[in-house]
């Protein structure tokens, strides 16, 4: 596979990659050539600022980038020195076209920046790695090429990063992804379609299924578009939107699904709360009731049926109390204390002390054992005496939390009642979406190849077939020339017209008396 994308890429961008002398047409040289040759006579009296002094540069015209991964300068036949020479045949001048390449370490670097910043270079020539990250040349760009496309998507945002940038004095910049059709260019953007629409789902943190990933990123219709291009067929353009609209809805209405779930359980969950809480009330509402203040000298503590005024004595007496029981490995030691108004139990389970008051089912305090090894202190007894104080304050609580849990369920409610609100669009995206797709189904049963005096001519909406089927089901053809210096080639057509080719003419055919219908046309 990792020949084949090899071979794929290079094909996709010139044959001559993959086997040199090799006669070809139109490629995507000539067409980069000419796009570029046709921005450059419009942009060539552009008026700039100097970017050292701020004053108007004397220096006309702005920049264009080509960003190109393969086919880079050497020794052999490349790409860069191909297009180079078709942009002079065009009337570039002479040392105008530039490559990143050419900049050996960071000072060459430097100046070829400086240089395209100045003006002095027309179009510059470089490929992601050369060309990407640091790449500070955006001052005067105004048109970016992607010859071919890169692995990742990241990659893509680099490149775009180089005119896309703050410091550019062009107020609209313009992107072109040129590619073959029914090439290998179809699959590499595929790929890259993927891993956009896998990196911005993580990237947002809504995982919505384990088999799924849904289109979130900006980019990924982009990816879609030129893929659709790429294939030779304007109707897969058409399902890639009709998909993207689509999915937009269906997110909305899994959010919408999601959301209404979501509100049954909170309803259902905050019932339960509710009657529980409504159980509790008058609970803690009569313990509250039933609480004396132990504040300063109004403390008394009866323990083991004494009656006990001082928290010193009170702590000896609770220790002498516990602790056989605290060397057990569990012990319910039942009530150990009496104090404001409230009866308070404890037991422990080997590693922390719980201390509780029947009467008032949330007066609960832990203390670990581990912090009960010695003595008790007189900061027990204040623990004791914060868990009976604290309850009318819990009691209050659950009133608060009483009305909190109404709203709730009452909010829930009234929201659960709502419908979607794009059921009608939804309806119409797939509408939409099952009709581009029945005419993809209805064109890929159209014949492929018809039979005319001028030779086999393809239909307009060929279905996609390997280079080998391809090779037995046409007949050899002479490539175009390639043109005269100095002369420039006719202009590219839009992809699915080259592909599809003009209208055959007419065939002439012989009568038929049967009964069949007859044959479709081209």
């Amino acid at each position: 596979m990792l020949k084949i994308s090899s071979d794929g890429r290079k094909a996709a961008l010139d044959m001559r990659l993959v086997q040199p002398g090799t006669p070809t047409g139109t490629t995507k040289i000539d067409a980069v050539a000419d796009l570029v040759a046709r921005t450059w006579e419009r942009t060539r009296d552009n008026v700039y600022l100097d970017p050292t002094t701020g004053e108007e540069s004397p220096v006309r015209g702005a920049l264009q980038l080509v960003f190109c991964d393969l086919g880079v300068p050497g020794d052999k036949w490349n790409v860069y020195a191909t297009l180079r020479d078709e942009l002079y045949a065009r009337g570039l001048p002479e040392g105008s076209v530039r490559f990143a390449h050419e900049a050996r370490n960071d000072a060459e670097k430097g100046r070829l920046f400086a240089a395209c910043r100045a003006g002095h270079v027309a179009v510059l020539i470089g490929s992601t790695g050369k060309m990407g990250v640091g790449t500070n040349v955006q001052a005067r760009a105004v048109h970016l090429v992607d010859m071919d496309a890169p692995w990742r998507p990241a990659d893509v945002e680099q490149r775009h990063g180089r005119i896309i940038r703050q410091g550019n004095q062009n107020p609209e910049v313009a992107i072109t992804q040129v590619v073959t059709g029914h090439s290998f260019d179809a699959y590499m953007w595929q790929t890259l379609e993927y891993k956009s629409k896998f990196i911005a789902q993580v990237l947002s943190g809504k995982m919505t299924g384990v088999n799924e990933i849904e289109e979130i990123g900006s980019d990924t219709l982009s990816f879609a578009e030129v893929k659709a291009l790429a294939s030779g067929n304007p109707l897969l353009l058409e399902r890639a939107k009709a998909t993207q609209e689509l999915a937009k809805y269906q997110r909305l209405k899994s959010a919408h699904l999601a959301n209404q779930r979501s509100l049954t359980g909170t309803v259902s969950m905050s019932g339960r709360d509710l009657e529980t809480t409504r159980q509790l009330i008058p609970v803690m509402d009569a313990a509250a009731t039933t609480v004396v203040s132990t504040r300063a000298e109004a403390f008394a503590a009866r323990i083991e049926g004494h009656l006990y005024t001082s928290r010193s004595d009170a702590a000896h007496a609770l220790g002498r109390l516990l602790r056989p029981g605290l060397v057990r490995p569990s012990d319910n030691f039942g009530e150990i204390a009496h104090l404001g108004g409230h009866t308070i139990t404890a037991h422990h389970d080997g590693a922390t002390l719980y201390l509780e008051v029947p009467a008032a089912p949330l007066a609960i305090a832990t203390v670990a054992l581990h912090d009960l090894t010695g003595p008790l202190e007189p900061g027990f007894v204040i623990r004791l005496e914060n868990l009976v104080r604290t309850i009318p304050e819990a009691a209050n609580r659950l009133h608060v939390r009483e009305h909190e849990l109404v709203d709730r369920i009452a909010a829930a409610q009234k929201t659960l009642t709502v419908p979607f609100a794009h059921d009608e669009a939804l309806a119409k995206a797939e509408a939409r979406y099952d009709q581009v797709t029945r005419d993809i189904e209805a064109a890929a049963k159209q014949p492929a190849i018809a039979t005319s005096p001028a030779g086999p001519i393809a239909s307009p909406d060929p279905s996609p077939t390997s280079a080998a089927a391809a090779a037995t089901q046409s007949t050899p053809t002479m490539p175009a020339p390639h043109p005269a210096p100095g002369v420039s080639p006719p202009p590219a057509r839009p992809i699915w017209e080259r592909v599809a080719g003009p209208a055959p003419p007419p065939v002439a055919r012989q009568a038929d008396t049967s009964a069949s219908p007859p044959a479709p046309q081209p």
